[in-house]
């Protein structure tokens, strides 16, 4: 069974918390102040890259395709979403790639 956790953009600060960071009380107390967190959660995929950094909605994965013989190889970028057609995410566990950043902190790649 995957597990379930989450991480989060906070968009004023822009920042982005870990599951562990979530966890702590203090993030959540914000949460209900009168000035509210505007954040925006990130599913955690169940996957992890080829270096073994897990994988979560939002994140910029890169794969270098080669097609038969022919050089040269290409990059591809791929961001990471749940698709409702196939009720999954958008990569296979066969086909693992590296994670080179996210949708929040690094817009420029996309």
């Amino acid at each position: 069974m995957r597990e379930i956790k989450f991480r989060a953009w906070i968009k004023e600060e822009k920042d982005l918390l870990s599951w562990e960071d979530l966890q702590a009380e203090e993030f959540w107390d914000a949460l209900h102040k009168k000035t509210k967190l505007e954040y925006i959660l990130m599913q955690y995929t169940g996957l992890k890259d080829k270096n073994g950094k897990e994988i979560y909605e939002g994140d910029i994965l890169k794969k270098i395709t080669s097609h038969y013989a022919t050089p040269p190889s290409y990059e591809e970028f791929i961001t990471v979403s749940w698709c409702p057609k196939i009720s999954g995410w958008n990569i296979r566990k066969t086909n693992l790639k590296q994670i080179i950043g996210n949708i929040y902190e690094n817009s420029e790649l996309l």
